[in-house]
């Protein structure tokens, strides 16, 4: 009894670690909807490309990604005068 008890825990064992041999299949993602199978970049391919557009929402540029700091955070400077804060309205913070 013994012994078959031994060969099923050590068949068990193997049979479970079969499962993680083989490479994970990872779908990368291309925000299209759909999968990339092939995720690895060719000479000079920019993958990022969709990326690194300026994104324009209702609340304005989020990022411009032009590759200068100083014109992204042009980009993201508002001409929206400043919140005018209610202290009254929240004692606690005041």
């Amino acid at each position: 009894m013994k012994l078959f008890l031994t060969t099923a825990a050590l068949t068990a064992t193997l049979i479970s670690g079969m499962a993680f041999a083989s490479d994970p299949v990872i779908p990368w993602a291309t925000n299209s909807g759909g999968t990339e199978s092939t995720h690895i970049a060719a000479m000079g391919e920019d993958l990022n490309a969709q990326h690194q557009q300026i994104t324009h929402t209702h609340e304005g540029v989020w990022a411009a990604n032009s590759g200068s700091i100083q014109a992204d955070e042009a980009a993201l400077t508002s001409n929206k005068p400043p919140v005018q804060g209610h202290p009254e309205l929240m004692p606690h913070q005041g």
